[in-house]
């Protein structure tokens, strides 16, 4: 009789179901492996182990084929767990497994990608007798490669060979998956060749586990090999086979030829258009993946996720509007990931406004984190909508819509001018254990203008110095680089044109501990350098630079025309070049709030005048204090006021300068931080000798 169970049968419904089978199972134990079987193959593992635990209480006895079938259910349904429980059953009955009943409890491990307990399971089996076979290491050696630990895999597959086991066609698919993941694809492509040497003929998985070694390993080249072979071979390809071969096409900006490659596919998928447009979307081709989006005949697959992401990466958020907008025409309800992209569009253009439209045609409940996060963005962009960023953020929590830092910092920045309501999201974050950044602590900061600042740092402070533990280190020497150590804090003096990461990496290495950046000079600007040291000092640092509670005086020679001391207030945009770079530029729309005051402490007439110098211009040294940190913001600040900073060659006159240089003569002259332990920090790095030397060229006057 067939027992009719299901995957909530409880062990009480199982003991009714077999209840009039025990009889006849205490006569022969061997009917009951029917049940067992039968339970196995309907992947119904608990009700396996209630089987066991019942013929345990009856009585009846049972032996090695009967615990197997019970762990072969667990395999199949990947209840490792489970398998686990059953292993330890038989060892508590003194009942021996053999090797299927151990390959079963490794494979269900495989599954469920519980790579520690199938090599467990496989070191135990020559302990208790058992021999392993191609089953106990391949299916070992997959539970290692879903982990990715390829190494492993690819060391169990030698150890095979001294144990004389012969792998089979998938063993050689899980080497090659663990060659894959490591990007060693010629090693993976030798091993296709040692499969065919052993008359084992590569499958489809072969092939696509080494096309993924092509992809990863950047071999666009034999990707494409890779699939003309399947095709002479009459290996089948799916649309894994193409969709890879399209990614390692993408990966290096072949995206002519990933099209192509498309229009080969019998039967091209979503993931296929996916795979294609992407390749568009990362060599910056919107319009050619509007183009292929709007191809005839396959409007059910298009990814109009990707299409959208590609017209946000070229800041075309009309287009990737228009596109939320067909796919509603076209009845393909655009998905959250969509939306995402396109209000990023709007954004990213200064269009909060639409944005936040964009927001409305996809119900609240249906977004997702990443939404909300751009959607405070832009309220924030707009400077008024505080009100309805702390709506909008309560909404999102009473929907299950989990805020994180992101969200928070979004929504703290839109309540800026508001401390009461950035103190209440600053409590807010504690109470659902999002853990308040540097950048979090020093908007609410800002927010609280004239209230107790230094008060309500000093709270973090304490809390950051507990966790200080390592002892200020002895710097010794005179080097030029170091200006002094105090409390979790080290001055240093960085050169010009070396970037400030380079230079805090080398300083690190020289000194043998790790160093930290709060804040960062350009690469051709020179001087006054804080970085942090020791656990919670990087923390107490950042919060000062996000609070705009550090003094930083920089000195720099500009030339224009006569300049009186004053303050500069022009917001500032960065647009950052996907090959590395940024320029930044004046933008009342887009940018950013900056402010910069500067003083003129010494100047002299320009001597000469041609067609590119008007006369009466003057060379100047000027002393600038920026209140908030925009990148290049002193060299786009004084350039906006026609006095732009000798030897910029971004912002500057370059060959028409009054004193042609390639050295930009701006340099950090001083900061003031507040160590770990709440004492000012002045950290001041003397002008370089060059620098003196053109000032001196000029006849400016500078007392140190």
């Amino acid at each position: 009789m067939r027992v009719q169970l299901h995957p909530g049968s409880t062990r009480n419904d199982v003991a009714v179901a077999v209840s009039s089978l025990l009889p006849e199972w205490q006569r022969q134990p061997k009917f009951a492996m029917r049940t067992l079987k039968n339970l196995s193959q309907a992947k119904l593992p608990g009700a396996a182990w209630h089987v066991l635990q019942i013929m345990e209480e009856a009585s009846i006895e049972t032996n090695v084929f009967h615990y197997s079938a019970a762990i072969n259910a667990c395999e199949k349904a990947g209840e490792w767990m489970l398998a686990l429980a059953v292993v330890v059953g038989m060892q508590e009955k003194e009942v021996m497994p053999n090797t299927v009943t151990m390959n079963s409890a490794i494979s269900a491990c495989e599954k469920a990608e519980e790579w520690t307990w199938a090599l467990h399971f496989l070191d135990a089996m020559p302990g208790t007798s058992l021999t392993r076979d191609v089953i106990s290491y391949t299916s070992t050696m997959n539970a290692c490669a879903k982990a990715f630990l390829w190494e492993t895999a690819l060391q169990l597959f030698d150890s095979m060979s001294l144990e004389a086991v012969v792998p089979n066609t998938r063993t050689y698919n899980g080497a090659i998956s663990a060659f894959a993941q490591a990007g060693r694809w010629r090693p993976a492509l030798q091993m296709l060749d040692v499969m065919a040497s052993r008359a084992l003929k590569p499958n489809t998985f072969s092939y696509n586990a080494a096309l993924n070694a092509c992809d990863k390993g950047g071999q666009w080249q034999w990707a494409i090999h890779l699939l003309f072979y399947m095709q002479q071979h009459k290996v089948p390809l799916d649309h894994v086979s193409y969709c890879t071969a399209m990614t390692a096409l993408a990966r290096d900006g072949h995206w002519m030829e990933a099209i192509l490659l498309l229009g080969t596919m019998p039967r091209p998928t979503a993931a296929a258009f996916t795979a294609v447009i992407s390749s568009c979307e990362r060599s910056s081709q919107w319009q050619v993946a509007l183009d292929v989006l709007f191809s005839d005949g396959h409007a059910h697959l298009m990814p109009y996720n990707a299409a959208a992401s590609a017209c946000e990466k070229g800041t075309q958020w009309p287009m990737a509007l228009h596109l939320f907008a067909s796919a509603h025409t076209r009845t393909l309800r655009a998905d959250v990931g969509t939306l995402n992209s396109v209000m990023v569009a709007c954004e990213k253009g200064s269009e909060w406004e639409r944005a936040l439209t964009a927001l409305q045609l996809l119900p609240l409940e249906e977004a997702d984190v990443f939404v909300l996060t751009t959607a405070l963005s832009a309220m924030s962009r707009s400077g008024s909508l505080w009100e309805g960023a702390l709506e909008l953020l309560s909404q999102a929590r009473s929907l299950t819509i989990p805020p994180n830092a992101k969200s928070f910092g979004a929504a703290l920045s839109a309540c800026k001018e508001h401390w009461e309501a950035s103190l209440a999201l600053l409590e807010s974050m504690q109470k659902v254990e999002v853990e308040p950044g540097a950048p979090h602590i020093g908007v609410v900061a800002r927010a609280l203008k004239g209230c107790d600042v230094e008060g309500f740092l000093e709270v973090f402070r304490r809390k950051w110095a507990k966790r200080a533990k390592q002892q200020d280190p002895k710097l010794e020497g005179s080097s030029s680089t170091l200006l002094g150590v105090r409390h979790g804090v080290i001055g240093t003096n960085k050169p010009p044109d070396m970037e400030t990461e380079a230079f805090v990496a080398q300083l690190s290495r020289e000194l043998g501990f790790s160093l930290y950046t709060a804040s960062r000079l350009d690469y051709p600007t020179s001087g006054a350098l804080p970085v942090a040291f020791g656990e919670g000092s990087v923390d107490w640092l950042e919060v000062q630079f996000a609070a705009r509670s550090v003094e930083k005086e920089y000195l720099c020679v500009c030339e224009g025309p006569p300049l009186d001391s004053g303050v500069v207030e022009l917001p500032l945009f960065t647009d950052r070049y996907e090959r590395g770079g940024a320029r930044t530029v004046v933008c009342t729309k887009r940018g950013l709030p900056a402010r910069t005051d500067y003083e003129v402490i010494s100047k002299v007439t320009a001597e000469r005048s041609n067609e590119s110098n008007v006369s009466g211009n003057e060379i100047m040294l000027v002393k600038v204090k920026p209140l908030t940190g925009r990148t290049h913001q002193i060299r786009v600040h004084m350039a906006s006021l026609g006095r732009p900073i000798l030897g910029d060659m971004t912002y500057g006159q370059k060959e028409r300068s009054l004193i042609p240089m390639r050295r930009l003569f701006l340099h950090c002259k001083k900061v003031v931080v507040r160590d770990l332990a709440g004492e000012v920090f002045t950290i001041e790095a003397s002008l370089p000798k060059d620098l003196q030397q053109i000032l001196q060229s000029i006849s400016l006057c500078f007392s140190d």
